[in-house]
């Protein structure tokens, strides 16, 4: 988990595809050095351009308030992908119901890698500014 490797480095998109999400848990129990550090959120939200942009970002926002104080310094959502085959349980059910809009939905993969990595290279997460000086 990122949290426990600390890096005063931007991380290379093969390396960031390496790490796995933190769990509500995990940020829980290390929200004190969290909220002392520069941190931005990047989210895979629809899986395919066609779908509810708006509504996915809206997902975000409001689990970027759910956060309390921790307050990325920038947060992001791009379109994702999709590839029924890694589906388990619930989720492959899902894809069986005709009234899903994931039923018949063949794999894809709609990520603007060059996006992506051009919003990360553009963050500036240094320490914030105490004012002095």
């Amino acid at each position: 988990m990122v949290m426990e490797r600390p890096t005063r480095r931007v991380l290379t998109i093969e390396e960031a595809r390496a790490l796995p999400p933190p769990t509500p848990a995990e940020l829980e129990r290390h929200r004190a050095a969290l909220e002392s550090m520069p941190m931005a959120f990047f989210a895979l939200g629809p899986t395919s351009a066609a779908d509810d942009f708006d509504a996915a970002r809206a997902q975000l926002d409001e689990t970027l308030v759910k956060l309390g104080s921790l307050k990325p310094r920038a947060a992001a959502m791009f379109v994702g992908r999709f590839d029924p085959a890694v589906l388990r349980g619930l989720d492959k059910l899902v894809t069986k119901l005709k009234a899903s809009p994931l039923h018949g939905m063949g794999p894809h993969d709609d990520r603007n890698w060059p996006a992506i990595e051009a919003w990360a290279r553009s963050l500036r997460l240094e320490p914030e500014s105490s004012g002095a000086g």
